[in-house]
C-alpha cells in the first residue's frame, strides 16, 4: 500500500533528524547519498554558475542546437554535479534552490 511506504518515509526523516538511528531501509538510503561525484566534476566555490558550459558535454548535436538556440551556454552548479553523472547511465539525487537548473539537467 502506497499510503503505508509514504508513513514509513515519514517515520525515517523524523528519525534521521532526532539522530535516531536508521532502520536497514535507512541505511540503504544513506549509502547511495555517500556516493562520491563523477571524478571530473568538481564543485565550484561561490556564484550561482559552475565553470562547465553545456558545450563540453557529449550531447547530440540537436541538444546543443537546442541549447544554443535558447542561450543555454554555462552550466548551474546542480547541472555540473548532476548532468555528467547522469550522461554515465548513474542515478542522481540532487538538491538545490528553485530556480536553479534541476529541471533542464534531467530533461
Amino acid at each position: 500500500d502506497d499510503s503505508d511506504d509514504g508513513a514509513e518515509a515519514a517515520r525515517a526523516t523524523k528519525r534521521q533528524r532526532k539522530g535516531a538511528a536508521p532502520d536497514s531501509d535507512d541505511e540503504e538510503l544513506t549509502e547511495a547519498k555517500k556516493e562520491e561525484p563523477a571524478k571530473d566534476v568538481k564543485p565550484v566555490k561561490g556564484g550561482f554558475f559552475s565553470d562547465k558550459l553545456f558545450s563540453d558535454l557529449p550531447l547530440s548535436e540537436a541538444t546543443q542546437r537546442a541549447l544554443k538556440e535558447n542561450s543555454f551556454k554555462q552550466m548551474t552548479k546542480i547541472q555540473n554535479m548532476g548532468i555528467p553523472p547522469l550522461l554515465a547511465g548513474k542515478d542522481v539525487l540532487g538538491a538545490a534552490k528553485t530556480g536553479s537548473g534541476k529541471t533542464l539537467s534531467f530533461v
